[in-house]
């Protein structure tokens, strides 16, 4: 799983021990596929590569004997939704724009610690954040630039098998040139 700064970083972890049959075919019991790192779910794909090692000899130098394979597993994440209200619709350079809003998440998922993230240029960055409360509510404030064009809400449910939400604000800032 990648993190959401460099989602070509993988969170390695060891799964335990395989079980092999007769026929050399093994299995790693009970294993968990989640995420265990403290970096945010927000770019998160909802997938895990497995990469398995075998070395005939259990000497790392001697790569001839080593055999190795990678597979890639799906996570069926479940649909979370996201509802907003913002203060203005029209903002201009230095307003504060604020939006409170509510994250919803499958049932049986605790929606608190949810990360909520307001990009406000078109450049891919969420500089505002914040989590939710216990009930899935958040409120985010930000001042508005003059170069802010872009206003879009995304979330980051903790739970690995939890798909974030997106919206777009219709929100328009009237101190950008008109083109």
């Amino acid at each position: 799983m990648g993190r959401p700064d460099r989602p070509h970083l993988l969170e390695p972890r060891d799964l335990g021990t395989p079980v092999s049959d007769a026929d050399g075919k093994f299995t790693i019991p009970d294993v968990d596929i989640d995420h265990v790192g403290g970096s945010s779910l927000l770019n998160v794909q909802h997938r895990v590569q497995i990469t398995a090692l075998y070395d005939e000899d259990g000497d790392l130098n001697t790569p001839q004997d080593g055999y190795y394979a990678d597979t890639t597993v799906a996570a069926d994440a479940k649909d979370s939704s996201l509802s907003y209200k913002v203060n203005k619709k029209k903002v201009k350079a230095g307003d504060i724009l604020t939006v409170q809003g509510k994250v919803t998440l499958p049932k049986g998922v605790e929606p608190g610690d949810t990360e909520v993230f307001l990009q406000t240029y078109n450049e891919v960055e969420y500089h505002v954040r914040t989590t939710t409360e216990d009930d899935g509510f958040f409120v985010l404030s930000v001042r508005v630039s003059a170069d802010d064009d872009t206003f879009e809400l995304r979330t980051a449910p903790r739970d690995f098998y939890v798909a974030g939400a997106s919206r777009s604000l219709p929100v328009t800032n009237t101190s950008r040139p008109r083109t």
